[in-house]
């Protein structure tokens, strides 16, 4: 991003590189950045047909956040050799952080990296790990709208933890995009998935301008967002 256009909080500012994507994951914010983001009125992609009939969708608490607490994506799934892969073929080099004590997530690992897809979009990967380092959350994040999004955000989806279905999850990501970039409104700013859930799963996809000038929409940001739920 242009730092002359967005402001960075200090705070955030003083993560490094993942500032962005170390928010974003312990906020469970998709969407959101250090920059201001359209967040006055979002509107919600309805769920496309060819969403997998294996899968259900969870309702969202107030500002579309879930209702349940974050936890493990699975039981002792580290999610390494996942991440690993989905960077590789990406081509995004990785680096990871460990939160330092007075954080609230202290002991937690961030680990994240950003790459350019074939036409140029950059993109990020940044995935968080509890302090035994079982996995939490992913973020995927795309900046600019790209014909690849979906089969990143597709390959984002498909975690391969136990109790899941990485191909119907697969098959939901590529729907979902295409869901969102439809219901987009360069008026609004703004625009999300229903959550998705797969077990101890969930998933949501999101569409974002980021904000200039007061009010000026830029260029839109599309982010995928997967977390574990607590019961």
């Amino acid at each position: 991003m242009n730092s002359k256009n967005h402001s960075r909080p200090r705070s955030i500012a003083a993560l490094g590189i993942g500032a962005v994507l170390t928010a974003g994951l312990l906020t469970g914010c998709a969407g959101q950045s250090t920059s201001k983001r359209a967040s006055s009125a979002t509107s919600t992609a309805a769920p496309s047909p060819s969403a997998p009939a294996t899968a259900t969708t969870a309702p969202a608490g107030e500002n579309g956040k879930t209702k349940k607490s974050m936890s493990r994506i699975a039981t002792g799934y580290t999610g390494k050799a996942f991440v690993g892969r989905l960077a590789a073929t990406w081509h995004v080099s990785l680096r990871a952080s460990t939160l330092k004590a007075g954080n609230p997530a202290a002991g937690d690992t961030v680990t994240y990296g950003s790459g350019r897809l074939p036409s140029g979009t950059e993109i990020e990967i940044s995935a968080l790990r509890d302090h035994t380092g079982a996995l939490m959350r992913i973020l995927c994040r795309v900046h600019g709208t790209d014909a690849t999004t979906a089969a990143f955000f597709a390959g984002c989806a498909a975690i391969d933890a136990p109790r899941l279905h990485p191909a119907a999850q697969e098959a939901w990501a590529k729907a979902a995009t295409a869901s969102v970039r439809r219901s987009y409104s360069a008026a609004v700013g703004a625009s999300q998935s229903a959550p998705h859930q797969a077990g101890n799963l969930t998933v949501k996809i999101s569409e974002a301008a980021t904000v200039t000038r007061g009010t000026t929409y830029t260029r839109p940001e599309m982010d995928l967002l997967a977390y574990g739920v607590g019961d």
